[in-house]
């Protein structure tokens, strides 16, 4: 139902947005995943289109002029200058199929994928300064064809280039061109049956092995550089939703490879839109100070992200309006325009930033600077705008927090989706809380203390009811209790009944009422059937798969009884519930482990009743019990396989009920 939904919304976005004039889709994507509408943080202004036998094919923001490298006519251009390249010799350089432009304070790299080189030439004079061809890269056993597609270079004059379907990452030069290695591959995915493949090759000899499927790293697709010589990299074709788009620190190693991050649309695979897959196809991507911009090619796409990897906004779309593509490879940036060149028309889509980008993106950057106060009144306007917006709570958030203001700040972190966050201001305030009332806290526990020792000194008893004491005594000694009941047929229905709903009712209580820190729940998601189906239907389904095992297995309990004395094993469950759900308004995440302790001793506990209860139950010896349990639990496995297959068989009726119907209306 979830994945319906997230359909739908994103089909109600588009035609909302449509029906203002604007020929795409702006949304974000909330914390539990739901594509969520925003208003568009940039407007398409205009189209940049080539002249005649032109041919654009990248294009490179440098000192906040942009510069469109002309591969049919093998000049770089501006918005007011033509700039030739030339050899060393004067005479002009012409490429053959250019491809990747990068341009550093002193040097202009361009890969030139005809010609199987890259060539280097002087900023200043656009001189040819140096060539790169066919590296040697034998001494890592690998033979490919040199074919650059990319290129950028870090602050020391080291050269990284991108070869198509190369899957050991980017080759490194140095600034004098010689081969150095490859830089930053990405981690090869491996399936359960690759893993069984990969343990199958150890007891095969050479041969064998060499005869069998390897398993690679999938190749990049885009890269870029920052100033601090971070590359940024995007693939497609790759499982890992994280994975998509690394931050790779100067050394290799990956600092965004976290499974909490998700690039690209949410959709999923089963969900595809218009014949498409779900995954986005980056292709590539730009750095742009904290904001870090990628391209999706398969819906034309322009997702943006901040220094952590939130995003912040998605832009773009399919179709031949201005401001949507046909077939997107390259974008770049700066702060106030994004540029995305079409491959079908060698066209550039220029994008300015609204009032609402604007005011976005300046909260966020003073937010990862760690300005909180100053980005108050740039995440006010920005909510006032789009009131939905997570990451602006996040912001306001912090903002509060560090004012102080820790009530108002706990408010609007509730607000972003931020559990960690929320649960260390939470700290903050219990701790200010504890340190105001402990005193009489304290002194409330002492006097009933002392009251209680006063109260036994006089002689006064306090007793528990002795209808009270039997009904949980099987918590205690289960199998002696169980006996006394079945001798003497004192089974409560009522109470058993009490028990079992009582467990349906906390279940869905603790759906709604858990610590916000822990509950990571839809409310929008919630089905009282499914609820009654985890609780009640697990136990019946319980019960009745126990009456059938010990009907064959000469067991002596009737359905009545297995059904009274199994629900005794629910009062640890319910007991730990309820600890837990006042415990989960209290602790932290980073306590959470005594609520893990409580649920796993409950657990434990409820086990332990329910073998010696059904043992008593049955007469049956400690090793008898123990297999008829394991068969019961395999009869219980085996009844929701049939369920599952009869809710598929049904689901696949009504779907060829549903094609005829439509034929037989449609051939009328």
């Amino acid at each position: 139902m979830r994945r319906v939904l997230l359909i739908l919304n994103l089909f109600l976005i588009s035609i909302s947005l449509y029906a203002d004039g604007v020929p795409f889709a702006s949304y974000t994507y909330d914390s539990k995943g739901n594509a969520v509408e925003s208003p568009s943080p940039f407007e398409a202004v205009r189209v940049i289109y080539p002249e005649e036998e032109s041919l654009y094919s990248d294009l490179f923001i440098s000192d906040g002029e942009l510069y469109i490298l002309d591969t049919g006519k093998s000049v770089l251009r501006t918005a007011d200058r033509i700039l030739p390249f030339f050899n060393a010799d004067g005479t002009e350089h012409v490429f053959c199929d250019a491809q990747g432009l990068y341009i550093s304070q002193s040097s202009i790299y361009v890969a030139d994928a005809g010609n199987c080189e890259i060539a280097v030439f002087d900023k200043e004079t656009m001189t040819l300064e140096a060539v790169i061809r066919n590296p040697d890269t034998s001494s890592v056993g690998v033979d490919i064809p040199f074919v650059p597609e990319s290129v950028v270079a870090d602050r020391a004059g080291n050269i990284y280039a991108l070869v198509p379907d190369l899957y050991y990452g980017a080759l490194m030069f140095s600034p004098d061109g010689d081969f150095i290695g490859y830089f930053g591959a990405n981690p090869t995915e491996l399936t359960i049956s690759q893993r069984l493949d990969q343990a199958w090759k150890k007891l095969l000899n050479r041969e064998q092995r060499d005869a069998m499927e390897r398993f690679v790293p999938v190749a990049y697709t885009g890269f870029d550089i920052d100033n601090e010589d971070f590359v940024y990299t995007c693939s497609f074709g790759i499982e890992n939703e994280s994975m998509k788009i690394r931050k790779i620190n100067p050394s290799g190693r990956g600092i965004w490879d976290d499974d909490n991050l998700s690039f690209g649309d949410m959709i999923p695979p089963e969900e595809a839109v218009d014949g498409l897959e779900s995954s986005s196809h980056f292709v590539d991507v730009d750095i742009n100070g904290i904001f870090l911009s990628a391209l999706d090619t398969a819906r034309g796409r322009v997702f943006t992200y901040d220094s952590d990897g939130n995003l912040i906004s998605v832009i773009g779309g399919k179709g031949t309006q201005t401001g949507v593509f046909t077939d997107p490879q390259r974008i770049e940036s700066n702060d106030e325009h994004i540029y995305v060149l079409d491959d079908a028309d060698s066209s550039i889509t220029v994008f300015r930033a609204t009032h609402y980008g604007r005011m976005l993106f300046e909260a966020v950057r003073l937010y990862s600077d760690g300005l909180y106060s100053e980005a108050l009144p740039y995440w006010q306007e920005v909510l006032r705008i789009n009131p939905g917006l997570e990451l602006a709570h996040l912001g306001l958030g912090k903002a509060y927090e560090k004012s102080g203001e820790e009530a108002t700040a706990l408010a609007e972190l509730q607000l972003s989706g931020d559990r960690e966050r929320y649960s260390e201001v939470f700290d903050t305030l219990r701790l200010g809380w504890a340190r105001e009332n402990l005193a009489w806290v304290l002194a409330v526990l002492v006097i009933a203390a002392v009251a209680v020792f006063i109260a036994e000194k006089r002689g006064v008893a306090f007793h528990v009811p002795e209808r009270i004491r039997n009904a949980f005594s099987p918590l205690f000694h289960p199998s002696e209790l169980m006996w006394e009941l079945k001798r003497e047929k004192r089974f409560s229905l009522c109470f058993s009944t009490a028990l079992l709903l009582s467990f349906f009712v906390l279940d869905v209580v603790r759906y709604f009422a858990d610590g916000y820190a822990f509950n990571l729940n839809d409310r929008d998601e919630f089905s009282i059937l499914m609820s009654a189906m985890n609780t009640i239907g697990l136990y019946m389904l319980f019960v009745t798969v126990n009456w059938a095992v010990s009907t064959i297995s000469d067991g002596k309990g009737t359905y009545k009884e297995i059904y009274a004395a199994s629900s005794y094993a629910l009062i640890p469950l319910i007991g730990a519930g309820v600890v837990n759900l006042l415990l989960s308004h209290i602790l932290t995440l980073d306590e959470s482990v005594f609520m893990s302790w409580i649920a796993a001793v409950s657990y434990i506990w409820a086990l332990a009743v329910l073998l010696l209860a059904s043992a008593s139950i049955h007469e049956y010896t400690a090793g008898k019990m123990l297999f008829t349990f394991i068969l019961i639990l395999l009869g219980m496995a085996f009844v929701l396989f049939l369920v599952f297959l009869f809710v598929i068989l049904v689901e696949n009726t009504m779907n060829i009920a549903s094609i005829i119907f439509n034929e037989i209306a449609l051939r009328r």
